[in-house]
């Protein structure tokens, strides 16, 4: 996905989690600058959705200064510190980056969705099932939602930053396991060979191998997941309205997409 993007366009990574606001009462000139949001790394304000209070309480707490320290800057040391990295597996490392970090950067750093045609707020967003022309358009870019996320800038900032950690994680095996991690290239990708460390031969590579055809039917042989029309059709089934679908979707909650895979994993209660 980087390499595709950044052959098109520069799309540098953070090089290290942009710092959340000073305190008024510490820095007045410095919180003052930060909301001119110079760099376009502001961390935007949080909203509330109707009946939802979990959902109001988590957007707040994750957007905080405090949670800044607690876990963002505690993920990015621990990410980066080689002993740690020499114990992880590729996979086990990928697993801990997407569980922990990497929904977490996208709902800190989403601003309210709000509707192309007219601006109005969307408190939670766009129904996964909406597939209507308006939401196409550059202008729509939440990042709370992977439809429109990697139109934001900051989706390429952040997720630049995760796929550098790679690159650390290969370091510091070989610095504590040497030779036992080998580079390779897999459907020209930067990979690795399988071993102790790599426990998967060939890296998934999104739409490379498991996309969408735009054209329905015109991949012969492939599992459905390949077909749009298909694919659409799963999902209104889903999200539908609660009365036309059985009783464990109803539980799923309506929130933007990576907020409501937090609360599946249990972390909103």
């Amino acid at each position: 996905m980087l390499a595709t993007a950044r052959s098109m366009q520069d799309l540098p990574s953070w090089s290290h989690f942009p710092l959340p606001k000073p305190d008024v009462e510490q820095d007045r000139q410095g919180f003052a600058r930060y909301f001119d949001n110079h760099d376009g790394y502001c961390v935007p304000p949080t909203w509330q959705a109707p009946g939802d209070d979990a959902y109001d309480q988590w957007v707040s707490a994750i957007k905080a200064g405090e949670t800044f320290c607690s876990n963002f800057q505690v993920w990015e040391s621990q990410y980066q510190d080689p002993l740690y990295l020499s114990k992880l597996t590729l996979g086990t490392f990928g697993s801990e980056l997407e569980m922990n970090l990497h929904d977490w950067l996208h709902m800190c750093w989403a601003s309210i969705s709000r509707d192309p045609v007219n601006g109005a707020p969307v408190p939670f967003a766009r129904d996964p099932a909406d597939f209507a022309s308006r939401w196409f358009g550059a202008e729509h870019d939440f990042l709370g939602d992977p439809f429109s996320s990697h139109v934001s800038p900051v989706f390429w900032g952040f997720h630049g930053w995760i796929d550098d950690r790679i690159e650390d994680w290969y370091r510091a095996h070989e610095r504590h396991n040497p030779g036992q991690v080998r580079r390779l290239e897999v459907n020209g990708v930067k990979w690795f060979a399988p071993g102790r460390w790599v426990e998967v031969d060939d890296p998934w590579l999104g739409p490379v191998t498991h996309g969408c055809s735009t054209v329905p039917g015109t991949l012969p042989g492939k599992s459905v997941e390949m077909d749009v029309e298909t694919m659409k059709l799963a999902l209104r089934i889903t999200f539908g309205e609660d009365d036309k679908i059985g009783d464990l979707v109803r539980r799923v909650p309506q929130r933007p997409w990576y907020a409501r895979h937090l609360s599946l994993r249990g972390i909103i209660s």
